[in-house]
């Protein structure tokens, strides 16, 4: 059985009102924060691994606690990164899938953070991964940045 994905419904699905550049700084904004998140965490996930390589060797039973940051700070940017051609093309599914991403993301840091992981950048990925969901959810509520009646009333 082979279905064909329709891959333009992850990019823009704008109409003719929408096209005009107003209001697209916010998705491009959105879309550089997905580059960063995601090289930010692909980065802090190769720091885990080295960091906690010789425990996994070592550890019989809680490799998988040991990895699990690794996994999840892994899969948060490689999911970012991928995200990012289609968040700044405005495509609505990304955005969706971006968000939820990102805020299961910054519910397990607060978690570990809760914890009390010492000597552990735990804060500066739940910082990142949180500004970048509210950036995210900005724009599902319609925020749109810069707004050109406001450009050009000062010109």
């Amino acid at each position: 059985m082979h279905t064909s994905v329709d891959w333009r419904a992850w990019g823009s699905a704008m109409s003719g009102s929408e096209a005009g550049l107003a209001g697209l700084g916010l998705y491009r904004i959105a879309s550089a924060n997905c580059v960063l998140v995601g090289l930010l965490c692909l980065t802090g996930a190769h720091g885990h691994v080295f960091a906690v390589w010789d425990s996994v060797v070592d550890a019989s039973g809680s490799r998988v606690a040991l990895l699990m940051p690794a996994v999840q700070l892994a899969f948060t940017g490689f999911s970012n990164l991928l995200l990012a051609a289609a968040v700044w093309r405005r495509g609505s599914l990304a955005i969706w899938m971006a968000l939820f991403i990102n805020v299961v993301a910054a519910v397990y840091f607060s978690c570990l953070l809760h914890q009390g992981v010492t000597d552990h950048p735990i804060g500066l990925f739940l910082a990142v991964v949180a500004a970048h969901s509210l950036v995210l959810v900005a724009l599902k509520m319609g925020l749109m940045w810069p707004v050109e009646s406001a450009r050009t009333a000062g010109s």
